[in-house]
């Protein structure tokens, strides 16, 4: 008996298919319950609709009750010119507003830092660069305290932005140098004055020339003086724009805005729960999660002290289910 000969190509596709068959079997198909798409996101929303809209409903609700229970707040508006940047530092600085904060009274138990840092919050400050203008709001629980709060607070910065020490020692000395070369200055303006009167046109021109640059130094040193003295006096009352306003209605507390972010917040967190419910099912009937579910509940039940026990009164015994 002989054999018969093999033709190579149908040998190879035989085994190409048995290969493939093999593959086909070792690999499970994907579950496609493991995987959620549109399908679960709508499942989810029929099964929860009334916890999904009655939940933010009550959260929005509840947050408009919770804003229209909030105190009143005031706003009272002091308006500076010719301020500098400066100013903007200081009048949130201790030296401005912990004399302040003492005037008011300090809390039982409340440190001068943690009053000053409360009436920090209650103050806001900018300055127009354009204009020099310096914008002071402070907010309080009635109209007069929010006046009376600004006037403190524009009192105790006057003070503050007055020199003290080195710096206005430094200052009156710039002062009095000043005024030394002013005088010096003054006598030739006075020589060159009268000789202009008299010269003829050939010397003129170079009088006038020498006259004019003592006169643009003697302007440039009075400008000077005034800024050093302007230094020197600080903060004053003729630098008011706007005494500090009496409010005539309450600061807007936006409820709308507060009852939108609450439903929106609490729509976000019970759609949160829905889909974990919904995992925690599709978990429970998988016989590879079901023991993982088992053992944390198990654990859970020890951590809040609820471990289960058996009939006698005993904690259960035997080995304990393992995750395949």
């Amino acid at each position: 008996m002989t054999a018969r000969p093999t033709d190579p190509g149908i040998h190879a596709l035989a085994i190409t298919a048995d290969v493939g068959d093999i593959h086909d079997k070792g690999a499970p198909d994907p579950d496609p319950d493991s995987e959620l798409g549109l399908a679960d996101l709508l499942l989810v929303l029929a099964e929860n609709a009334r916890l999904l809209v009655i939940g933010p409903l009550v959260a929005a609700l509840v947050a408009l009750a919770v804003g229209g229970l909030l105190p009143q707040r005031w706003e009272s508006v002091t308006l500076i010119r010719d301020a500098s940047p400066t100013l903007v530092t200081m009048v949130t600085g201790p030296a401005v507003l912990l004399p302040v904060a003492r005037a008011q009274g300090l809390s039982a138990g409340q440190s001068a830092d943690e009053a000053v840092e409360k009436l920090r919050g209650r103050i806001k400050a900018s300055f127009s660069p354009k204009d020099q203008v310096l914008t002071l709001i402070v907010v309080a629980d009635s109209p007069a305290a929010a006046q009376g709060l600004g006037l403190r607070i524009f009192e105790q910065l006057k003070v503050a932005s007055a020199p003290t020490g080195s710096e206005k020692t430094r200052l009156e000395t710039q002062m009095a140098n000043i005024k030394r070369r002013e005088e010096q200055i003054d006598g030739p303006i006075q020589a060159l004055s009268a000789r202009l009167r008299d010269a003829p046109p050939a010397v003129a021109s170079e009088l006038a020339r020498s006259f004019a640059q003592l006169i643009s130094t003697a302007h440039q040193l009075n400008a000077d003086r005034m800024g050093i003295a302007k230094l020197l006096s600080g903060l004053d009352e003729s630098q008011l724009l706007q005494a500090s306003s009496l409010p005539d209605r309450p600061q807007g507390r936006r409820l709308g805005l507060m009852a939108l972010v609450a439903a929106m917040g609490a729509f976000g967190l019970l759609l949160v729960v829905a889909f974990f419910r919904l995992a925690l099912r599709r978990a429970g009937s998988d016989p590879t999660s079901a023991p993982k579910l088992l053992l944390a509940r198990e654990a859970w039940r020890r951590a809040i002290g609820r471990e289960r026990s058996s009939p006698d009164g005993s904690r259960p015994s035997g080995p304990r289910p393992h995750p395949r």
